[in-house]
């Protein structure tokens, strides 16, 4: 991660994140514009380095997610397939703001894993209620 600066990384991360979610009035939110401000702060802040990250929202009414990979691919399932996810440049080394449209199963489980994770695992699990 980001080394000696994990820590404030971390934080600076969740700050950006939750001022994003309280200026949201119109309860719209854009991966694009979030990966966006977290690079940019990231570069800019004396306490932070950039990291691998998977950030994705979730759009119900489209029924997809919506995932950026940065540093560290990730594979995505559900009823309709597979999508592998490469990633991208460490979160904050770039302007990259990419992401990648994921459809959703609305009458099963969805899965996203991380890959390349050196012997451990990650896997975010999202069931329909209705399965």
């Amino acid at each position: 991660m980001a080394g000696d600066l994990a820590v404030s990384s971390t934080l600076l991360i969740r700050a950006l994140f939750n001022d994003y979610i309280r200026s949201q009035d119109d309860q719209l939110f854009h991966i694009d514009n979030v990966v966006a401000n977290v690079s940019k702060a990231i570069q800019f802040a004396d306490c932070a380095k950039p990291f691998n990250a998977v950030i994705g929202l979730i759009d119900f009414p489209s029924q997809k997610l919506k995932v950026h990979a940065a540093g560290i691919g990730c594979v995505w399932s559900s009823d309709q397939g597979s999508i592998d996810i490469s990633p991208s440049r460490l979160l904050g080394a770039s302007e990259d703001k990419d992401y990648v449209a994921c459809p959703m199963s609305t009458s099963d489980s969805n899965s996203l894993k991380l890959k390349s994770m050196d012997g451990s695992s990650c896997q975010l699990i999202i069931q329909n209620s209705r399965a």
